[in-house]
């Protein structure tokens, strides 16, 4: 009955953000796409002082340090939203608390699946851009599409846990966006003062690498190690946030 229910709410957590889920990565995918299929014409069109005239800072531009990793940034927070809070909008809060799980499972499982969903967009263009630019003869290294979706992946984990905190803690998602959008607005003020660039750097900077030591800017290249004790931070940082919401699920009254 237990693996039962379990299942069940794997099932349940999948189908509530299957459709974000799937939009997020079909935009992704078609920025990864049409970059590569079509270069000339993204070339015309951006003019030659945005894009470098190598392939690698062609890409780099467009998806580790453009529209590519900015909507990303977005996407996990879209897939942070949900959960209780919006089921006791849809009358639906009562079905699922009646399952023989826990809350803490509940939390889990759903902040399981978002951590998936966000694994699976982050591999995305590693999955796509190098392989697919073989078909216009060009060449863009695995290594470096892999090294970038690792530090999507983990700064998508932290951003996704404040998220889903929010998306726990206040009645409306549009509540829990404008909450984000200002802590978000107010990190980034900080990070511009130093030392506080130092403890709290931008998630963006990390994702790209721009102004951070491991990129190398005249090649758009990470060469350096990548940030380990950043990273870890970040990781611990969702940790944190991820107990938080379970703790706010747990107290709340969802009835």
């Amino acid at each position: 009955m237990r693996g039962q229910a379990e299942l069940m709410l794997w099932f349940k957590a999948w189908r509530e953000s299957r459709p974000r889920f799937l939009i997020c990565a079909g935009v992704v995918a078609g920025i990864c796409l049409l970059e590569v299929l079509f270069e000339g014409q993204a070339r015309e069109q951006l003019g030659s002082k945005l894009v470098p005239n190598s392939y690698v800072g062609y890409v780099y531009r467009l998806t580790y340090a453009g529209t590519a990793r900015g909507l990303f940034s977005l996407f996990v927070g879209v897939l942070g939203l949900g959960g209780l809070q919006r089921e006791c909008g849809l009358g639906t809060a009562a079905f699922t608390l009646v399952l023989p799980i826990s809350r803490l499972r509940l939390i889990l499982v759903r902040a399981g699946m978002g951590i998936a969903q966000i694994g699976a967009i982050s591999l995305l263009p590693a999955a796509i851009i190098p392989a697919l630019s073989r078909i216009t003869h060009q060449v863009y290294p695995l290594s470096q599409a892999l090294q970038f979706s690792l530090l999507w992946f983990v700064c998508g984990i932290a951003g996704f846990s404040a998220w889903l905190l929010a998306s726990t803690v206040f009645n409306s998602d549009l509540t829990a966006l404008t909450v984000c959008f200002a802590i978000g607005f107010l990190l980034g003020a900080a990070e511009q003062l130093s030392p506080l660039g130092t403890y709290l750097p931008s998630s963006n900077y990390v994702m790209s690498g721009f102004k951070m030591p491991y990129l190398d800017p005249n090649t758009d290249l990470l060469t350096g190690p990548l940030p380990w004790r950043i990273l870890l931070q970040m990781i611990l940082q969702a940790v944190v946030l991820l107990m938080l919401a379970a703790r706010v699920t747990e107290k709340r009254d969802f009835t």
